[in-house]
């Protein structure tokens, strides 16, 4: 290995020492997808600086919908995306709900409404339709 190899091997190292060292996160993040049973894949996304996250569900290469936090007026939604007989629903651990049921494809539903300042909440997304239900793992929501 070259000198120049070495050096430019070193830096690299170096910087992700500094990031693990300080506790640096990027400002958005993506989780590794997850596959449901059904063949459903869901990937978590993640935006820290602002407290936003949204949950995508894909079903053999096509995105069926997407479940919204918004951490600015503490709004959940449903963004279904494809007309296939499914509609998305989207929970949060305090219950609230909100789906694209009896909308045509593609729809937007959205709920808000305040919860206490610097709380920790989950969310996920579900896909339903007559056959069932296929929901996503839990995933983080700031308020």
């Amino acid at each position: 290995m070259t000198k120049r190899a070495l050096g430019a091997a070193a830096s690299t190292l170096l910087a992700i020492g500094a990031f693990a060292a300080f506790g640096a996160t990027p400002a958005t993040a993506q989780a590794p997808a997850t596959t449901a049973g059904s063949g459903v894949v869901w990937k978590e996304h993640v935006d820290y600086e602002h407290g936003n996250a949204w949950i995508e569900g894909s079903f053999e290469g096509h995105r069926k919908g997407i479940a919204d936090w918004f951490n600015n007026g503490d709004k959940l939604c449903a963004n279904d995306k494809l007309a296939d007989g499914w509609y998305v629903r989207a929970e949060l651990s305090t219950g609230r709900k909100v789906s694209t049921a009896g909308k045509p494809s593609p729809s937007y539903a959205c709920k808000g409404g305040d919860l206490p300042e610097n709380g920790v909440y989950s969310m996920r997304m579900c896909l339903v339709s007559k056959w069932g239900t296929d929901c996503s793992p839990w995933a983080r929501a700031e308020a």
